[in-house]
């Protein structure tokens, strides 16, 4: 049966309706106010269901040779009349049995309807589902340079220092840049030595290289640990979140600005904000230095990207060259580094220069 339309001021009393069929009270309701859309719909498919079952037994129900009517008046009259019912009698069932057809067909657009309705109110209460979820992860502190306080600084670094290998190996990966150092260099004259700053500075391994090269070296790093040990290098470094650091910074243009390995620890949506506020502390013709995991190559991926806890997401090269020209950098270089024993780079850097 169908579902009851519920009572109220504008709808129809019971007594309106009472007696009637499902498909009455369908055509009744058509100029009444909507009732609400799983009411409707169940009345809907009855009120089909109901119409079909009846045209399909008028359809199938036998009929007189001459209907007793056509006997009635005078012979002429008779005559005309039965020759009519003989012509159109096959119209009219054929026209009796598309009507059953169509009914069933309705019947069956109903059944779909109400079916296409559970499935849409099952995808709403989904969809409410994931807006929860979604706002529930949107309150979580969003991790700052990838160590988050559920990993402590002592593992952290204990792992940092298995992962990347002997300080000598490390200074000598670092040395790798100097070429792209002296280009800045260059550009400077001695007596105003070029300012530069290193984002996720670590313990000062790469700033310690920089000094010697020549640059004032500035660092900020997330860990208390990494900023002390900076200091007792002589480095000036300081604790904070690498882009609120950037964008707050008000000093003098910078020559350079470099994250090693960094990038990978910050959540995607932070990478286009650092990037471009990279470009906005830069002085004329000042340089952005990314250097990441190359996730082009599946073995740089497994024994490097996904041993570390603190990884959010790899970074694609060309992502990062997409990133670099959005925001204004005239001159954008991807650089592999590292390279293995089949020729590809464990890592790849991104050399940004600002026009």
């Amino acid at each position: 049966m169908a579902a009851p339309h519920p009572a109220s001021a504008s709808a129809p009393d019971d007594a309106a309706t009472s007696g009637r069929s499902a498909y009455e009270r369908e055509l009744y309701w058509a100029s009444e106010p909507a009732p609400p859309i799983e009411e409707s719909i169940a009345g809907l498919k009855d009120a089909f269901a109901e119409l079909a079952e009846r045209l399909r037994t008028d359809a199938n129900a036998l009929q007189p040779e001459i209907d007793p009517g056509l006997l009635a008046g005078s012979p002429a009259r008779s005559r005309f009349k039965k020759s009519l019912f003989r012509v159109f009698r096959p119209v009219g069932r054929r026209y009796d049995r598309m009507g059953a057809d169509i009914a069933e067909l309705s019947t069956l657009l109903a059944k779909r309807v109400a079916a296409l309705e559970a499935a849409t109110q099952a995808m709403h209460w989904s969809l409410g589902a994931l807006e929860a979820y979604a706002r529930e992860l949107k309150t979580r502190e969003a991790p700052q340079l990838g160590r988050g306080a559920s990993v402590p600084d002592d593992y952290y670094w204990h792992f940092e220092g298995f992962m990347r290998g002997s300080a000598e190996a490390l200074d000598a990966r670092l040395r790798l840049y100097e070429g792209r150092a002296r280009e800045l260099l260059d550009r400077h004259p001695a007596r105003d030595p070029a300012l530069w700053l290193d984002v996720g500075c670590g313990r000062g391994e790469f700033a310690s290289i920089l000094r010697d090269w020549g640059f004032r070296v500035m660092g900020v790093d997330i860990s208390e640990e990494a900023v002390d040990a900076c200091l007792a290098l002589g480095i000036d470094a300081v604790q904070g979140d690498a882009v609120e650091f950037l964008a707050s910074y008000s000093g003098e243009p910078l020559a350079a600005v470099s994250g090693i390995q960094i990038i990978e620890h910050l959540p995607r949506e932070l990478w286009l904000p650092m990037i471009r506020e990279a470009h906005n502390v830069l002085g004329p013709g000042g340089a952005l230095l990314l250097e990441t995991i190359n996730p082009l190559n599946l073995r740089a991926l497994s024994s490097s990207f996904f041993g570390d806890l603190t990884h959010a997401w790899p970074a694609h090269p060309e992502t990062l060259r997409l990133m670099a020209e959005s925001v204004g950098f005239a001159r954008v270089e991807i650089d592999y580094l590292n390279i293995d024993e089949r020729g590809e780079g464990m890592d790849f850097c991104l050399w940004a220069v600002k026009a």
